[in-house]
């Protein structure tokens, strides 16, 4: 039995991994959620030149 075993049952890590995977995006993945992107093309759009 392994150091984690003796704390959690393999099913609970079982669990605790696909909650992580699903709500976890992945390291190179785009931000949906990426507002300054979006917000600086705003701002820099309506200042005159």
């Amino acid at each position: 039995m392994g150091a984690i075993e003796a704390v959690v049952s393999r099913a609970e890590l079982r669990a605790a991994l696909v909650l992580v995977n699903d709500n976890v995006p992945l390291a190179d993945a785009a931000d949906p959620d990426d507002w300054r992107t979006d917000g600086a093309a705003a701002v820099l759009g309506s200042m005159p030149e």
